[in-house]
């Protein structure tokens, strides 16, 4: 005990220097993740969370499964579209009449637009068999016969 000192002066004293001289517990919580969600997943959702049920009800169903509302910003509604067909379609039915809806029946940020764009497909979609080349195409060293017989013209080289 030092000299001078009570006992619960000289435990607090100790325990000020324990609590100085030994390293920080590690912070395992996902708090350092809370301005991220914020930004990445929270305000998209605010914003376009009654925009993407006005969006399901205004498209068919086939259209709205091959698109995507990706944000919003400076009243420009971004959607991603997952092919040039879908792309296509989206287009029409919002040169149809459906922008002209949704910008009018949308009761959060003005929207002045919709710009849709083709996006790229996710990683977790199969490819479709039948659009794939056939495996012989494969070869690339075919016979000028079977490159002529498929329509190729023969390269001099």
């Amino acid at each position: 005990m030092m000299r001078g000192m009570k006992p619960e002066q000289a435990q607090g004293q100790l325990d000020t220097l324990r609590k100085d001289r030994s390293l920080p517990t590690r912070d395992l919580s996902l708090g350092f993740m809370q301005e991220q969600f914020k930004r990445e997943v929270a305000k998209p959702y605010r914003q376009l969370g009654g925009l993407a049920e006005l969006w399901r009800e205004l498209l068919p169903a086939h259209l709205v499964q091959r698109s995507k509302l990706v944000g919003l910003s400076r009243g420009v509604l971004h959607v991603e579209a997952d092919s040039p067909a879908a792309h296509f379609a989206i287009d029409q039915h919002l040169r149809g009449g459906v922008m002209r809806e949704l910008i009018s029946r949308h009761r959060g940020p003005a929207i002045r637009k919709v710009q849709v764009r083709v996006g790229t497909r996710a990683a977790t979609e199969s490819d479709d068999p039948l659009r794939r080349p056939p495996a012989e195409d494969a070869d690339e060293k075919l016979s000028p016969e079977v490159q002529l017989a498929r329509g190729r013209r023969r390269s001099d080289d």
